[in-house]
């Protein structure tokens, strides 16, 4: 997976893995310095039967910020504030 993003990412690429669990962060801070962000989403799903995300709830944010003192810039941070989705940034 790493290895397919190489050539896509640039030193001013901000990454914001949301994936579950916490073992990636690692894998992408290693092959992309500086470049990663911390990232939570909260919603409450359950997959239908092929495998559809069907959301159960309201509850959808999206929880994003620095980390290792690299702070979220405001213009990504704007470009995550979407409808739909309550976007919570902290530093």
């Amino acid at each position: 997976m790493i290895e397919n993003l190489k050539n896509a990412v640039g030193p001013n690429t901000i990454i914001i893995p949301l994936l579950n669990g916490m073992a990636h962060n690692a894998m992408f801070e290693d092959a992309f310095p500086g470049c990663v962000r911390g990232g939570i989403m909260r919603i409450m799903a359950t997959l239908d039967p092929d495998n559809t995300v069907v959301q159960l709830t309201n509850l959808c944010e999206l929880i994003v910020g620095g980390v290792h003192g690299r702070k979220l810039p405001d213009d990504v941070a704007a470009a995550l504030d979407v409808p739909g989705i309550r976007l919570i940034v902290r530093e």
